[in-house]
């Protein structure tokens, strides 16, 4: 899980005040529940990128920050308000630390001292470094823990804190910026409680905030970069927030649509075989290049990215660009009926195993049983026509030609010696017909069969169909010719 903020605007006044410390316990808590992390702070102003791993970080704030450190142990309830008063009276006495000082006091062991003194420094620079001009991401590489109540109250009061920062130290016109962002992806916390301003139109916005937050994985999206750079940072800690189930979310039906659309499509990506074309666009083996650019069209329509622009889809864009990468490539290669034919050839030589020379000698082979077929064929010897049709379809199961002719010879020689079995050769011939890819010679045969049989309105169709897949159709166009 990734988030990040940008901060490249004026500071805000109170540099370094504890107040802005609530808004990086966020930051802090995910810290220190992540057994590893990557944190990477871009300094505008020195122009270099600081990268920090396994929990060490530095400080590079050069006020003292052991000044406050009694303050904040008691903003953290580590000391009590007695016990801070008396490290201010000792500080105001013997002089020195608030470090040091807390340590003689002997209300911590020292190496919590330490620990909660890290810490400090930690939200300090993190503090004074985003609202002074940078960016940060942190990457967490480990799984994070599930968030205890008491942490969950913590977060949730941090949040609060740090909005009421951005409400009372912003002027108007930016608050009202930020909030305007969420105008349509607002928030709500489990604890009917807002931070309250002086000002009433604020105070409303706040609480039209409703629970529609997107699910986790698109929270990154929810709320475009701006030049604000608080409307940044608000968008990393409320993605964080949602990421740690603090906020809850639900999404309206257009929205819940939109989404099984996409999830479906992610869904997609993963169960189709990326190597075979025809599956990518959805489509058999058996289509022609009119059926494949039918199908691209509609899948552009559906699956375009550009048609996912709304914030809800953005995360999951990605998916849509590569799925449409797949079908726009597939188009491409399948977009002529040259091309189907030349990936045909390449997916049976994938799956048959076969080198070029052989597939290539097979093909010859095929050709050449079929030529003999033909030679058969015009001396009406239909029974040794089959016996060369079924050689060369065997050589080269794939081409539909062959099928064709051994079919059309199968139901000459049965008609002649078992009539009862013609019909199956028939049936099968028909089928052939209705498929996307099937030969020209296939019209032609059930056009004389048709004929054959006196049936002069499925040969008259059947002949029309052949001559308008084969212009030069010689027979077809005598067969029309006369029955006109």
């Amino acid at each position: 899980m990734k988030f990040s903020a940008l901060s490249r605007d004026d500071e805000l006044p109170h540099r370094g005040s504890l107040d802005h410390f609530s808004a990086f316990k966020l930051i802090d808590i995910l810290l220190r529940r992540s057994g590893t992390f990557r944190l990477t702070l871009t300094d505008f102003n020195l122009r270099k990128q600081l990268i920090f791993h396994e929990r060490s970080l530095l400080t590079l704030y050069s006020e003292k920050p052991e000044e406050r450190f009694a303050h904040y142990l008691w903003k953290r309830n580590v000391l009590t308000k007695p016990q801070n008063e008396q490290v201010c009276l000792l500080l105001k006495t013997k002089g020195g630390n608030e470090f040091d000082t807390v340590r003689r006091l002997g209300a911590l062991p020292t190496s919590q001292l330490e620990k909660h003194y890290q810490e400090l420094l930690r939200l300090r620079y993190l503090s004074c470094f985003l609202f002074s001009g940078g960016a940060f991401q942190i990457e967490l590489l480990d799984q994070v823990p599930p968030i205890e109540p008491a942490e969950k109250f913590e977060l949730i009061s941090a949040f609060e804190s740090f909005l009421k920062v951005i409400l009372e130290y912003l002027p108007e016109k930016e608050v009202l910026e930020v909030l305007e962002g969420l105008r349509e992806h607002t928030f709500s916390f489990r604890r009917a409680t807002v931070p309250q301003t002086r000002n009433e139109k604020l105070n409303d916005m706040i609480r039209s905030l409703c629970l529609r937050f997107k699910t986790p994985s698109l929270l990154a999206a929810v709320l475009p970069e701006k030049e604000n750079k608080y409307h940044n940072i608000l968008n990393a800690l409320l993605y964080l927030l949602i990421e740690l189930q603090v906020l809850d979310y639900e999404l309206s039906a257009h929205e819940r649509e939109l989404m099984e659309k996409v999830e479906k499509t992610h869904q997609k990506l993963g169960t189709i075989d990326n190597e075979n074309y025809f599956e990518v666009l959805g489509i058999t083996s058996k289509a022609n290049a009119v059926e494949v650019k039918r199908v691209y069209l509609e899948l552009v329509r559906e699956y375009h990215p550009d048609l996912y622009n709304s914030r809800v889809a953005i995360g999951y864009k990605r998916h849509l660009e590569d799925y449409f990468a797949r079908i726009t490539e597939a188009f491409h290669r399948l977009s002529s009926d040259e091309k189907i034919y030349e990936y045909k050839l390449h997916l049976e030589l994938k799956q048959s195993g076969k080198s070029v020379e052989d597939f290539v000698q097979g093909v010859m082979e095929a050709e050449q049983h079929y030529a003999d077929g033909q030679r058969h064929l015009l001396r009406k010897n239909y029974k040794r026509a089959m016996t060369s049709f079924q050689r060369a379809r065997d050589c080269y199961p794939e081409e539909r030609d062959f099928e064709a002719h051994l079919l059309y010879c199968q139901y000459m020689v049965k008609s002649e010696e078992q009539p009862e079995t013609a019909q199956e050769s028939l049936d099968r011939l028909e089928r052939l017909a209705r498929e996307a890819s099937a030969p020209p010679s296939v019209h032609l045969f059930l056009g004389r069969l048709f004929k054959v049989r006196n049936n002069p309105m499925l040969s008259r169709l059947y002949y029309q169909k052949a001559l308008k897949h084969d212009p030069e159709c010689k027979e077809a166009r005598e067969e029309l010719h006369g029955a006109a």
